[in-house]
């Protein structure tokens, strides 16, 4: 038996009962178990392996790794936003402030983030001969630590069906990829994408409101197309895949390739410091619900003042100050003042009255071209974090 396997078993073994004790203690002392105990012993441990490990080599395929986190990233905000549309979602009341925040990543991140880097450093400084062995038993213990309701099963209390179709198979299935790229990925792109599936619903703004069973399976397919993916650039016989990547990425550094990137950098900044005649706002409340829903991004067109009294009209939604605020309302009359200047009356479609304050036109900001429902969620759980008025 050689020195890592010795070490992969001894690690295991200390994870193994962590885990099974974070699922067995008593409710009354399970929760400051989680909290005070279990982070320091899964970060102790990853110290201890790596020290004991000595340095690692470097990741071979690190381009690899990159472009599976981001394929993960982007495919994990289009089916958690995507399901949202079709099937509803909500705020996640979860992290409503920083300090829940915080206190979420301390006794669930550090243990996760603290595990991959022990599973990272396991497989990728293990010979072939106990590789099998070390994969193995990685997989299964880091896979425990991932199901939500292992507690429930060891007590007999569990939806059997449930709890192998909705809570163990997402856990493998994200266990198995993340062994596979440890042997040749970055310590970042495992800790990362691990974060993604595992913590991602913890962290995210907002959650669809589908049952536990199908968003499990989604994520299972989700980790299927990246671990495809992964497998195919890794592909030592895919040579040809790999040299067009790397072509790609000399043609994007050249001047060309340089100017174009600043030039879009440029824009979209401007974009989003609404700079531009076209510009981004974050629809914060419900006043407006059943055509602008909360969380919405809508992409404003800018009227300048001159052209408010022709362009306005009533039933335009319009976005614009009032005071030291901002609100998104429809214009439902307007009134003449003595001097002939036109007042706007708006209203939010949510809201039963109309609002107090007339409009004028100097106040006038735009008027709605696109909106895109729950984008803007993020905007709001940052808002929320920080103590922003949501």
């Amino acid at each position: 038996m050689t020195k890592t396997l010795k070490l992969t078993i001894f690690v295991c073994g200390i994870l193994l009962v962590v885990i099974l004790g974070s699922a067995l203690l008593d409710v009354s002392v399970v929760f400051s178990f989680n909290r005070w105990v279990r982070p320091f012993i899964f970060a102790g441990l990853a110290v201890c392996v790596w020290l004991a490990m000595g340095r690692g080599a470097r990741a071979r395929k690190s381009y690899v790794s990159n472009l599976t986190v981001v394929l993960s990233i982007v495919l994990y905000v289009v089916v958690i936003f995507g399901v949202s549309y079709f099937f509803g979602g909500g705020r996640n009341v979860m992290t409503p402030n920083i300090n829940t925040v915080f206190v979420s990543f301390w006794t669930m991140g550090v243990p996760l983030i603290s595990g991959e880097l022990i599973r990272y450093r396991l497989l990728k400084q293990t010979g072939r001969r106990e590789r099998t062995a070390v994969f193995v038993i990685v997989t299964i213990v880091f896979a425990m630590l991932y199901i939500t309701d292992l507690g429930s099963a060891l007590a007999g209390t569990a939806n059997w069906v449930n709890f192998g179709f909705a809570s163990v198979l997402p856990a493998f299935a994200i266990s198995v990829l993340l062994s596979f790229m440890a042997i040749e990925g970055s310590a970042v792109s495992v800790v990362l994408i691990s974060f993604i599936y595992n913590l991602g619903g913890v962290f995210s703004p907002v959650l669809p409101n589908v049952e536990r069973l199908p968003w499990a399976l989604l994520i299972c397919i989700q980790v299927f197309i990246v671990g495809m993916v992964y497998y195919r650039l890794a592909d030592e016989s895919n040579s040809a895949q790999r040299k067009r990547i790397a072509r790609s990425a000399r043609i994007s550094k050249g001047p060309m390739g340089t100017i174009l990137s600043l030039g879009f950098g440029a824009v979209m900044i401007a974009f989003f410091l609404q700079l531009l005649p076209l510009y981004p706002v974050v629809i914060l409340t419900g006043s407006m619900s059943g055509s602008i829903e909360r969380g919405s991004l809508v992409v404003m067109r800018r009227i300048p003042s001159h052209q408010v009294f022709e362009d306005v009209e009533l039933g335009l939604v319009l976005h614009y100050r009032s005071g030291n605020m901002e609100f998104v309302h429809r214009v439902v009359d307007f009134h003449y003042t003595d001097q002939g200047v036109r007042e706007f009356v708006t209203q939010g479609d949510a809201n039963p009255v109309p609002d107090a304050e007339l409009l004028v036109q100097e106040d006038v900001i735009g008027t709605p071209m696109f909106i895109f429902p729950f984008i803007g969620y993020p905007n709001i759980f940052i808002r929320a974090i920080f103590g922003g008025i949501i």
